[in-house]
C-alpha cells in the first residue's frame, strides 16, 4: 500500500495553566506595518485557487510587514454548533491562512501559486485556554513568521495563536507549505 502521510506524537500531561506557553510579546517597534484589507486578501487567494468559505474564511482584522503577519481570527460555527474538541479544526486552518498573508501583500505576486501543507513540525496546545470555546466564535490573534527557501517552492513558518488577553492557545512550528505547480 502507500502511505500518503506519517506522523509521531508525543503527549505530556502535567498540571494546567494559562501560561504553560509563553503569552504574546509586543509588536517590534520600528517596523513597517500595513493594514491588508480581509476582503481584498480573500480575493487574491481565490484566484489562486482557494476557495475559502463560512468558518475557513473568518480573518477578521489583518496587517503584515516584511516575512510576517498579525490579525484577528473568529470562526464562528453555526447557532447550536457544539463540539467536543480541543481545537476545532476551522481556526487552525485559518491561522495557517496567516503564513500566506506574510509571505506576500495580495496582489504583489510573492504568493503566485496555490500551496499546500505538507510538514507540520510540531503543534502545541493549551487545553487550559482552548477547552472553553474550542477557539469558536470567539476573538483570536495570531502571529505568523516566515522563512523562504531559495526556489520559494517551498515556504517554512511558524504560527503562534492568543486569546484578545494574550494568553497562547497554540504554537504551530515548522509548517511548510509547497507548492502544488512546479517550477520549470
Amino acid at each position: 500500500p502507500t502511505i500518503f502521510s506519517t506522523a509521531r506524537i508525543s503527549l505530556r500531561l502535567g498540571p494546567g495553566s494559562r501560561d504553560t506557553l509563553p503569552p504574546r510579546e509586543p509588536a517590534p517597534e520600528g517596523h513597517k506595518i500595513t493594514e491588508v484589507d480581509t476582503e481584498v486578501f480573500y480575493s487574491s487567494l481565490a484566484k489562486l485557487g482557494y476557495n475559502y468559505a463560512d468558518m475557513f474564511k473568518s480573518i477578521t482584522n489583518l496587517s503584515r510587514r516584511s516575512l510576517a503577519a498579525s490579525g484577528q481570527i473568529n470562526s464562528a460555527g453555526e447557532t447550536g454548533y457544539e463540539t467536543d474538541l480541543i481545537v476545532h479544526p476551522a481556526p487552525l486552518d485559518v491561522a495557517f491562512q496567516g503564513l500566506f498573508c506574510a509571505i506576500g501583500a495580495p496582489g504583489d505576486g510573492q504568493l503566485w501559486t496555490l500551496m499546500v501543507p505538507t510538514v507540520i513540525r510540531n503543534i502545541k496546545v493549551n487545553p487550559v485556554t482552548c477547552n472553553q470555546t474550542s477557539c469558536l466564535g470567539t476573538d483570536l490573534m495570531f502571529d505568523a513568521k516566515v522563512q523562504l527557501g531559495e526556489s520559494r517552492q517551498q515556504v517554512s513558518g511558524d504560527i503562534d495563536v492568543y486569546d484578545t488577553e494574550g494568553n497562547a492557545l497554540l504554537q504551530i512550528e515548522g509548517l511548510e507549505v509547497t507548492s502544488v505547480v512546479q517550477i520549470t
